[in-house]
């Protein structure tokens, strides 16, 4: 159980790239800076964060966001959702808590690329997932909730992750209302499954993937 913090020199970050969760989670943790990756995937967050008044900071390697994170003397609550580094015990065991948002099943699509994976497999569903991170085992936390819709082969990639976040963004609402009437983080403990981590997906297989008209071409 993570219990929520009440000092005043804990600071709560945000990590990742979907604004819409950021509007979400900052109605309920009051997010002191957000941690943005260097790329062009992060300018919604960058911009929102701007336009809200809060401090961002950008990095491109681990290393350098374990510099943009020194001068914080402890950290509270990190929110991370669309995010691609791979963080390790050092930074974890200086949060209360690691929230992630996986856009994945993690009984069985573990990884980088879990939407592409799931229509590359036919699945029938998608769902996310929002765990603690408690190890350098990815995505292997407690879980706090899973929500899942059918994919729509009729619709394209962008289409059926748009509907996508909108369960996350819901899922994270009520992962947060549980919080904030506990106060605490309360996961349930899984063991992963062996083969539910998934490989990266080749980057022309993604391109394949992000730019067919409908999935069903695929």
């Amino acid at each position: 159980m993570i219990q929520r913090g009440a000092d005043p020199d804990m600071a709560n970050l945000f990590m990742g790239t979907f604004e819409t969760v950021l509007s979400e989670v900052i109605n309920f943790i009051p997010i002191d800076c957000i941690l943005a990756e260097d790329k062009p995937a992060s300018a919604k967050v960058v911009a929102l964060g701007k336009k809200l008044g809060l401090e961002v900071r950008m990095f491109r390697t681990y290393d350098e966001l374990v510099a943009q994170t020194g001068d914080f003397k402890k950290i509270g609550i990190c929110f991370i959702a669309g995010f691609g580094t791979i963080l390790r015990n050092d930074f974890i065991q200086k949060c209360d808590a690691v929230v992630n948002m996986h856009l994945g099943d993690v009984a069985d699509c573990r990884g980088r690329h879990p939407l592409p994976t799931a229509i590359l497999r036919k699945d029938r569903m998608m769902t996310a997932t929002i765990h603690l991170i408690d190890s350098e085992k990815i995505d292997a936390g407690p879980i706090l909730g899973k929500t899942s819709l059918p994919i729509d082969y009729d619709k394209n990639y962008t289409a059926n992750e748009i509907e996508l976040l909108k369960a996350a963004v819901q899922l994270t609402r009520e992962v947060l209302n549980q919080y904030k009437r506990t106060g605490s983080f309360r996961g349930q403990p899984w063991k992963a499954p062996d083969g539910s981590y998934q490989p990266k997906v080749p980057s022309e297989t993604l391109e394949r993937v992000f730019r067919a008209r409908t999935l069903k071409e695929l």
